[in-house]
């Protein structure tokens, strides 16, 4: 990496019903955003182009890619990590994986002003995906307080956190279950929100700066459910 203090970074986010690309350069962001249920295919690389058109950069101008690995959608969980997996391949670029629960958080914490978020996403089969994360206020920075976790709704486990908000697609579909499970109803958001590439940014350039990243061939889904 040329510049150590300010990289350039792409973030990829395609697990749930929304699309993503986000770029960061010299320190300025800019990002696509869709809802578009199985179009994340014919969306993500365009998206990823006119941003890089736009920045008058190529991907080999990129100092690192950072991708939502998961958990989400079999097929979008895919598609980030091939699509990331082919272009850091293709030039050399390491690679970030951060949680799509991770993600989701920290959008989440800047949207509802708030420090301890749960993300509860939606995972079919009458089960959800969710996690804790503490969002450091200033620099978004993410603590994980309870790992990504696959379960009933109803073994959800709310955080020791009366300021913690839950967020995400299995608020809304499971809100008598988290309600009797002991979260507080002003705690529970049932707004539509999505993890957003554009979220990914500031983990990834922590992350890159630690020397946190992967190669290309070590990229992977994180799935949870066994999909065998």
């Amino acid at each position: 990496m040329e510049n150590s203090l300010m990289p350039n970074i792409l973030a990829i986010e395609t697990a749930t019903e929304a699309c993503s690309a986000a770029l960061l350069i010299d320190g300025k962001r800019t990002a696509r955003f869709a809802i578009a249920p199985r179009q994340h295919t014919d969306l993500i690389l365009p998206m990823i182009d006119e941003l890089l058109h736009e920045a008058r950069l190529s991907v080999c101008d990129l100092d690192a890619i950072t991708y939502g690995a998961g958990p989400g959608s079999f097929t979008g969980v895919r598609v980030a990590t091939s699509i990331t997996q082919g272009l850091a391949l293709a030039h050399d670029i390491p690679v970030i994986a951060l949680s799509c629960l991770e993600i989701l958080a920290i959008g989440a914490a800047r949207t509802h002003q708030c420090v301890t978020v749960a993300t509860v996403m939606d995972a079919r089969k009458a089960e959800i995906y969710w996690a804790v994360y503490a969002i450091e206020p200033g620099t978004g920075r993410a603590r994980c307080l309870v790992p990504d976790t696959l379960c009933r709704p109803e073994e959800f486990v709310y955080p020791n956190d009366r300021h913690c908000v839950v967020v995400g697609s299995g608020c809304k579909l499971y809100r008598d279950q988290l309600i009797d499970g002991g979260v507080p109803i002003a705690m529970l958001m049932d707004d539509p929100i999505y993890p957003h590439a554009i979220d990914a940014l500031d983990s990834a350039q922590f992350a890159l700066h630690a020397g946190q990243t992967i190669a290309a061939e070590f990229a992977a889904p994180i799935y949870l459910r066994n999909t065998l």
